[in-house]
């Protein structure tokens, strides 16, 4: 098997086609020498990539010759001996294929770089087909799904991708039909395999028939066809009739946009010895109610007699004005918010605003949009793949940057900015999920942030400028002052040590009285001012006055007092979408209450009973009487609490 080709595989794209179909007519030619019938597995046709099957004879296979010369009982002999052969050859046509699959199996994965295998590994399933080594062809379809896609864990990438590439598929210049019949067999085969819809045969024929005539090649070959009526239903007949197809003489062949008729005819009045003073009108000698208008594809009259405008520079002039569109809307939208290209963008279909953060339990690292929310920008020392949900092309990150929150990566590629869950928790940062108001609470020093779910079910909250900034002096200090030169910081140094002194003023009132001259004395400067601010920041007193210093009084909440009532509760344990509830009616009131404990203990459930009588006491409700299944658990719960 040295003469037989390595299928190799690369995870930056996918396999070129005609490699991939080189291999598979290879197997197939080897399997077909040494295997027989079974290398129809390898066959990328729409009849092909199929087991050979063996059918059970037919009666018909029973019936032995005339055996009237014969006696009885050596007819009889000669019938039951024709059974006999007739069913061992049967049978050994069915043992032959079975003997034949572990070979078959064997001869893919011997052919497979260490690449190939580690990505079908990925797949799941090649671990099952590998221990029962029995099924050649599931593997076939396998190795063409991971080689003719980019072989992701997702289906759906594999899917999206498997249907880019079919659309992008086009002759080549100089490729023969056959070569590119199979290129287009082997990715409508890898649509099927990663569970893409191909369509039928229909219109499986109808994307071939466009793809060679949009190729150049065979473009009037297909043009005659269609106009003729010929039946192009399957890919075979369109690569039957375009390879019968006899092309018409180069001197007879018309100009692209103009109508030909063979049977035009000049008038035979003109002789060649008269003088030719004027042209005369040229008489057609057809009948136009069989011609067809190569302008717009209508019956009846010539091209050069169409009465509609010219159907490419109608079309031209449309396509001018939906790119015009297409500008200013990605003008007007990149004035809010940073444009996202539909090629490239990894994000969903809503834009994150400026300041807003979400944060994602599946992502591996923190990804930013926002440039404002880092410092200290530079390039990563290893580099970031990202897959997006709507998009079969992932994006390389390599731009990394400084936040409060850890290193983040940077790309105008994404639509938001997303903390990872799971980066936070390894970094030893807060991060709790509270069930009753379905939000993320992430502790940050003496803050608080809190996550709330948006119309597309992200999870998101929005910084503003001043804690932005405040979550960002720790980090980015040192590093600002390389910006400037060492008497520019001296100087910025001055103006923060004078705001100091003067008990920390707003900033706009510091830098009036700098310029106004309301402070004697004084070296330092507006721009002094301005410039300690992009080094440093606001300073920490400040934005702790203005976050404590103007806050109203906290009211406590009081309810109404009301007539004491007695009441009794119904109370049983309930499981709801897997999670345990301690569910109560009040009776006559019929009202129910409704706490979640985490175990059937009776710690768990005297605090979710003490709950329901505080709740039920702030209303006038007095609990006289508590009924329950003994089987519940409430039981010891109760006893609990009179201990």
């Amino acid at each position: 098997m040295a003469e037989l080709p390595l299928l190799k595989y690369t995870a930056r794209g996918s396999t070129p086609a005609y490699s991939v179909v080189a291999w598979f007519k290879e197997l197939g030619n080897y399997v077909r020498l040494h295997f027989g019938e079974v290398g129809r597995i390898f066959d990328l046709s729409e009849h092909g990539m199929e087991y050979p099957t063996a059918n059970p004879p037919s009666a018909e296979a029973f019936a032995a010759a005339e055996l009237s010369g014969l006696p009885q009982d050596v007819a009889a002999l000669v019938k039951a001996e024709n059974v006999r052969i007739v069913m061992q050859s049967y049978h050994k046509k069915v043992r032959e294929l079975e003997e034949a699959k572990p070979k078959v199996f064997a001869v893919i994965v011997g052919q497979l770089s260490e690449a190939s295998v580690d990505a079908l590994k990925r797949m799941g399933s090649f671990d099952e087909l590998a221990a029962s080594a029995n099924d050649p062809l599931e593997l076939a379809k396998q190795v063409l799904a991971v080689h003719m896609t980019l072989g992701s864990d997702s289906a759906v990438q594999n899917q999206l991708y498997a249907a880019e590439m079919f659309h992008k598929l086009a002759m080549e210049p100089g490729e023969s039909l056959v070569h590119f019949r199979a290129r287009f067999d082997a990715t409508v085969r890898a649509m099927d395999a990663v569970g893409e819809h191909t369509g039928d045969a229909k219109r499986l024929a109808a994307d071939f028939a466009r793809k060679l005539e949009i190729s150049g090649a065979h473009r009037n070959t297909i043009v005659h066809l269609q106009n003729t009526g010929a039946v192009l239903d399957t890919v075979n007949e369109i690569v039957r009739a375009v390879s019968n197809y006899k092309v018409v003489p180069v001197g007879a062949v018309p100009r692209v946009g103009t109508t030909f008729v063979a049977g035009r005819e000049e008038d035979e009045s003109n002789d060649e010895d008269e003088p030719h003073s004027g042209s005369k009108a040229v008489k057609r000698k057809v009948d136009v109610s069989r011609v067809r208008c190569y302008n717009w594809q209508r019956m009846g009259h010539f091209k050069s007699d169409c009465t509609e405008p010219n159907v490419v520079v109608t079309l031209r002039q449309e396509v001018e004005e939906m790119k015009k569109a297409l500008r200013a809307k990605k003008k007007e939208r990149s004035t809010t918010m940073v444009a996202v290209d539909d090629d490239e963008a990894t994000g969903g279909s809503e834009t994150f605003a400026v300041g807003e953060i979400g944060i994602d339990s599946c992502s591996s690292d923190h990804v930013f949009r926002d440039r404002d929310l880092v410092k200290n920008t530079r390039r990563a020392a290893r580099t970031l793949l990202l897959n997006g949900i709507n998009s079969a092309k992932p994006v390389r990150i390599a731009c990394i940057g400084d936040s409060a929150f850890g290193t983040v990566y940077l790309s105008r590629k994404v639509c938001g900015n997303v903390l990872s869950l799971g980066r936070l928790r390894a970094d030893g940062h807060k991060v709790l999920f509270h069930d009753r108001s379905n939000t993320f609470r992430l502790y940050y020093d003496k803050s608080i942030f809190t996550f709330r779910p948006r119309a597309d079910h992200i999870y998101t909250t929005t910084l503003p400028i001043t804690i932005g900034k405040t979550l960002l002096l720790e980090g980015t200090a040192a590093e600002r002052e390389n910006d400037f030169s060492p008497r520019q910081v001296a100087s910025a140094k001055a103006a923060r040590d004078l705001a100091r002194r003067m008990a920390y003023p707003s900033l706009k009132n510091l830098r009036d009285a700098l310029r106004n001259g309301g402070i004697m004395n004084c070296e330092v400067s507006a721009r002094d001012v301005d410039r300690a601010e992009t080094i440093w920041g606001p300073a920490v007193p400040v934005l702790k006055g203005r976050a404590t210093g103007h806050k109203s009084p906290i009211e406590q909440e009081s309810c109404q007092a009301r007539m004491s009532r007695e009441i009794s509760l119904r109370t049983d344990l309930m499981f709801v979408d897997g999670y345990l509830f301690v569910v109560s009616v009040c009776k006559p009131m019929q009202y129910i209450l409704l706490d979640r404990v985490t175990s059937k203990s009776a710690h768990h459930l005297h605090e979710a009973l003490h709950k329901q009588f505080a709740s039920l006491k702030s209303f006038g409700a007095k609990v006289v009487e508590i009924r329950s299944d003994p089987e519940s658990g409430i039981v010891a719960a109760v006893d609990l609490s009179r201990e």
